[in-house]
């Protein structure tokens, strides 16, 4: 997750990692897969920006309204056992 982010932060010639970069990543992210794989994307990414640039991004408060927005109403797929 971190690799992908870090590919698509070069590929779109962006300098810093801030709230903006992040939301705007996700953003992108939440087109392609479900909200359940985009709270655990978020926990990946949250951890590897930590020790690799340690930026912590579980205080942007504009991101974590957009999990939260992001998964109100979703419904999850209960296998039939």
């Amino acid at each position: 997750v971190y690799e992908k982010f870090m590919e698509w932060k070069i590929a779109n010639d962006i300098q810093n990692i801030s709230e903006n970069v992040v939301t705007a990543y996700l953003t992108k992210l939440s087109r392609q897969i479900n909200p359940t794989t985009l709270w655990s994307t978020y926990s990946m990414l949250k951890t590897m920006l930590n020790i690799k640039k340690n930026v912590d991004i579980s205080k942007y408060s504009k991101l974590h309204t957009f999990r939260k927005y992001q998964s109100s109403g979703y419904k999850t797929k209960k296998s039939q056992i």
